[in-house]
């Protein structure tokens, strides 16, 4: 058989596994530590994490789930690539939340409630369904988890009206810019021909941002 030209044989191997270091082959001595490959997608086509992403996503678990955070830690040092898969099935998750509470601290708590009664009803169900030949310790857990159902179904509706009020102030942040923009009507018209004039490129849509901040907090 003939062998392939060098440059296919290159690309061969470029796209090797063993070509590519990842975790499972830096122990391999002179090559350096990398997340998920410098500059490359990781796990389940992800972006590269750094240790300061990292360390705020565990961070965020220590506050949801302290015996999560802690095996994760263990599984860091002891299996890397492993860690790795397992941060990136929760990564988009653990991301929604680190952006509501970069933008929306008062709605990050009630998300991160949220999160803790979803897994205390669960605990409470599979405790339940365990205990079925014990009818009083089923009797008392129906009863603690009817409870918890109660205050999560709470949690929830408050979540709902906060979120209800943000689009309300967005709709009507909305409105007042729609009626600036019909009093300024001319002149947004003329500012614009004066663009086109100097930029013939220059999309319809080419305006400055207005109330940018209440934007990013709403999205």
């Amino acid at each position: 058989v003939t062998p392939p030209p060098p440059a296919d044989a290159e690309r061969r191997e470029a796209a090797t596994p063993e070509s590519k270091p990842t975790h499972e082959n830096t122990d391999r001595k002179g090559e350096p530590e990398r997340r998920w490959g410098d500059g490359e997608r990781g796990p389940m086509n992800l972006p590269r994490l750094s240790d300061e992403d990292v360390a705020e996503i565990l961070a965020l678990i220590d506050e949801l789930d302290p015996d999560l955070a802690e095996r994760l830690r263990v599984l860091r040092t002891e299996e890397p690539s492993r860690f790795d898969r397992e941060l990136a099935r929760r990564y988009p998750r653990y991301i929604w939340l680190l952006r509501i509470k970069r933008f929306d601290p008062a709605m990050y708590e009630l998300r991160v409630e949220d999160v803790k009664h979803a897994a205390r009803t669960q605990r409470l169900a599979r405790q339940y369904h365990a205990e079925q030949a014990n009818p009083e310790a089923a009797a008392a857990l129906r009863k603690e988890l009817e409870a918890e159902v109660a205050a999560h179904f709470a949690l929830r509706q408050k979540i709902r009206a906060a979120e209800l009020e943000r689009l309300e102030r967005r709709l009507e942040e909305l409105r007042a810019q729609l009626r600036e923009q019909a009093e300024d009507h001319d002149a947004q018209v003329q500012a614009h021909l004066e663009k086109l004039l100097e930029k013939p490129d220059t999309p319809a849509d080419d305006s400055p941002p207005q109330n940018t901040a209440s934007q990013d907090q709403d999205q």
